[in-house]
């Protein structure tokens, strides 16, 4: 035990907003602010064991023991995680996103004592069955839980509206297009044509097909071209202010960009 839970008044200085309980830690432990989980109406109490022989030091971080305590409020009882069971499907759960285009697995993880519930999602694309984000999360929630397939639904309804503003700022003079993939960028005057981050990202090669990558010579600039084969840099070159390379079979120049950094634009467009 961590955590004792006594009946009190109403009218008690220390009672909790979810009864007339109040919570009390066992000494060299702190209650963090209990909840009361959405799904099954539980409260959720946190603990933490603030005993400095009980903390675990990585750099600068400190990692404290800390326990999860179920409670029923109809008894006033601490629940086994066998008790707790009863109120929660644990079985895999299939669910499509409304385009049809994801399909999610979730399986609830019955916690040890001390230990609540876990998620296990994983996202697939409904068409292919290829894998797309796994996550593993805390299952005892105070409102309705975001799941994998809300997060990645989310971020690319941000990501359109982020590219439908940029559209909006090509027609008004005040954005570009990347040259390689045509997504719209943000405008760059000194480079028009520059690739996006995403397309400067992928593999380049030189004109006798070999994998090549770029970096800055140092803080104040300049290129440097490295070589790959097998997995390995098999030659270092800094003599040249630009170099010609191909992506997906186009051709591109890298350069040092002006403020730090290399910057990929078509060859035809090179200075």
């Amino acid at each position: 035990m961590a955590v004792r839970i006594l009946c009190c008044e109403p009218d008690h200085p220390e009672v909790s907003e979810h009864g007339d309980f109040r919570l009390v830690a066992d000494p060299g432990w702190m209650l963090r602010r209990p909840f009361l989980d959405f799904e099954s109406g539980l409260l959720i109490i946190d603990s933490k064991n603030l005993d400095p022989e009980s903390q675990r030091r990585v750099g600068v971080m400190t990692f404290y023991e800390t326990k999860i305590h179920v409670v029923d409020l109809t008894t006033l009882q601490e629940l086994t995680p066998e008790q707790w069971a009863v109120h929660f499907d644990y079985e895999p759960s299939r669910s499509v996103s409304p385009d049809g285009r994801f399909e999610l697995v979730e399986q609830r993880i019955l916690g040890d004592d001390g230990k609540g519930d876990s998620i296990e999602s994983e996202l697939f694309d409904a068409a292919t069955g290829e894998s797309r984000a796994t996550s593993d999360g805390v299952a005892f929630q105070s409102k309705k839980r975001r799941n994998l397939l809300d997060g990645v639904l989310e971020l690319e309804d941000q990501q359109a509206k982020r590219d439908q503003d940029l559209e909006d700022q090509i027609r008004a003079g005040n954005a570009q297009r990347c040259a390689h993939c045509d997504t719209p960028v943000h405008r760059n005057v000194r480079y028009p044509d520059h690739l996006c981050t995403a397309c400067a990202a992928l593999e380049k090669v030189d004109e006798q097909g070999r994998k090549v990558t770029f970096t800055n010579a140092s803080m104040s600039g300049g290129l440097i071209i490295y070589r790959w084969a097998d997995g390995e840099v098999i030659s270092e070159d800094s003599s040249k202010q630009q170099f010609v390379c191909l992506i997906e079979g186009k051709r591109y120049v890298a350069r040092e960009a002006r403020i730090g950094g290399v910057v990929l634009s078509p060859e035809n467009d090179s200075p």
